[in-house]
């Protein structure tokens, strides 16, 4: 019988491999494993978010919805932060100096510790129905020892990839992942070194360094109708034309300062993605990074980090940012389908 201690970051759409029953214990014991992570530091290695090399990241988390994550290198990269501190969040871009602040996100998305267990529950419960699992033993990775399985999707589709993970056996937490298109390697990370339930060395405030330019979005601001958002850009302003059910519009806000943006909130039970537009006047310049999504537009950048998934492109004049705790594949069709 396959013995599967589950795993998430949610970074991974990996599953369980026995059906049936067997599925609802093996995800139930992983739930529990996972929760006994209160806290935990590490140092991760991505591959395939730039043409060659590795990005390495500096990440602590916290239950109590904190996470911090900070480029180490390359140099092209590093000192990029991004913070959530549990109610505001927090983007730095070092090489261009730049920033976004986001106020009171959470607030109005109402998210929830709850929530994200539903949310990892429904993630492993679907990727259980679509994939064939099979353990090929264990192995140590940053020091832990770690089970090995092979992830094969059951169904063809452009983004139903073969997978390669490594669990850690006392915490069900993903230490290692290979993603497979094509047979080729499409995106791959695995911590250097990590510890888990060590007090938080990070401060949950965070300033901006001197000298940068600063966007902001009060999410708890004045929120506005389509055609009343409209008024004010000096774009087109683009919508998702196919959302999954239960999806609704549930705030539209506008940047604060002299550009005009938008942003679009839309949620469910348990889910929210975050649609953000501005007219690409190309002043600021970032470097692009991110896994490449060609179906999308040769501009688009995916961006993995917890369960969240980020997806950037540029459309007409317009830069657009979609982010979500949708399963990356659903949130590719969404940006496909943004017109």
């Amino acid at each position: 019988m396959k013995r599967m201690t589950i795993c998430l970051l949610v970074i991974l759409m990996s599953s369980v491999g026995c059906k049936g029953s067997m599925d609802n214990y093996y995800i139930s014991e992983a739930m529990d494993n996972l929760e006994k992570i209160s806290s935990y530091e590490g140092v991760i290695l991505e591959k395939g978010l730039m043409e060659s090399g590795d990005i390495k990241t500096r990440v602590v988390f916290s239950r109590d919805g904190f996470l911090y994550a900070e480029v180490l290198a390359p140099k092209a990269f590093r000192g990029d932060v991004f913070l959530n501190n549990g109610s505001d969040m927090f983007i730095y871009y070092a090489a261009s100096r730049f920033g976004i602040r986001i106020r009171g996100f959470y607030t109005v998305i109402n998210d929830s510790a709850e929530k994200w267990r539903k949310r990892t529950r429904e993630r492993l419960e679907k990727s259980a129905a679509e994939n064939e699992i099979d353990w090929r033993g264990s192995v140590q990775v940053a020091k832990r020892k770690a089970y090995y399985f092979t992830i094969d999707p059951l169904k063809k589709g452009d983004y139903r990839l073969a997978e390669k993970l490594w669990s850690d056996a006392d915490y069900s937490f993903p230490l290692k992942l290979e993603m497979y298109k094509d047979n080729k390697l499409f995106y791959a990370f695995h911590f250097e070194s990590i510890v888990y339930n060590k007090k938080q060395s990070i401060e949950r405030d965070y300033s901006f360094p001197g000298g940068t330019v600063v966007a902001t979005w009060d999410m708890t601001s004045k929120g506005y109708s389509i055609s009343a958002i409209k008024k004010g850009l000096n774009f087109k302003l683009k919508v998702p034309c196919s959302l999954p059910k239960r999806m609704v519009l549930k705030k539209i806000v506008r940047a604060k300062g002299v550009i005009p943006a938008a942003c679009l909130i839309y949620c469910s039970d348990i889910h929210y993605i975050l649609l953000s537009e501005v007219r690409d006047y190309g002043i600021i310049k970032i470097c692009p990074k991110g896994i490449v999504i060609p179906s999308i537009d040769t501009t688009a950048r995916l961006l993995l980090l917890g369960d969240i998934s980020t997806i950037t492109w540029k459309d007409r004049g317009v830069s657009l940012t979609l982010t979500g705790t949708l399963p990356y594949q659903e949130m590719i069709d969404i940006a496909k389908n943004v017109k």
